[in-house]
């Protein structure tokens, strides 16, 4: 495909994601979507609260009034990367690919053992994942997209992977997923 051809069809897949998303969070009867919790400090001195079965939590609660929010998905978590989400996957699958041209098919196993594999710990000690990449490593060892979650990787054969990033929602196999293969 070329280069005005892929970017094309993103920007088609990108339109198509948020017009879901937006169908779907503003239809009659949906119930509003609660705002992400954050860590922003309010500059007005109006007081922020929100209810919950623990009574009133300002935004200053200690942990131990946080705790009826387990529930809730934390914020993203900031990724140090001004690389676009799908160039992250489309450079992953590219270290895999190189990864395959030296060995002779895919590197296998869990994220963080790909991770490894691609990283250098691999017979001939070579890195595949160039700074410039933009692709990150968690303390564990998984490789992550661009909202800070782990990748998923599938193998469809010795030579052919699935990657996929869970996307915005940080949930995988969602609307929003991205997919590279």
């Amino acid at each position: 495909m070329t280069k005005n051809r892929l970017t094309a069809v993103l920007l088609l897949v990108t339109g198509v994601a948020a017009l879901v998303y937006f169908a779907s969070s503003h239809s009659p009867g949906a119930a509003p979507k609660p705002a992400p919790p954050t860590d922003a400090k309010r500059t007005d001195n109006s007081s922020a609260t929100s209810n919950n079965s623990a009574g009133s939590v300002t935004a200053n609660s200690s942990p131990e009034n946080l705790a009826a929010k387990a529930g809730e998905l934390p914020p993203p978590a900031p990724v140090a990367t001004n690389v676009p989400p799908m160039i992250l996957l489309q450079n992953a699958r590219r270290a895999i690919i190189q990864y395959a041209q030296v060995y002779g098919g895919n590197p296998v196993g869990t994220n963080p053992e790909i991770t490894a594999a691609l990283m250098g710990k691999n017979p001939k000690q070579i890195n595949f994942i160039t700074p410039d990449s933009g692709l990150q490593v968690n303390a564990q060892g998984a490789m992550l997209d661009a909202w800070g979650t782990p990748l998923f990787f599938h193998q469809l054969s010795g030579h052919d992977t699935e990657i996929r990033s869970a996307g915005e929602d940080r949930t995988l196999w969602t609307m929003d997923d991205l997919i590279v293969h």
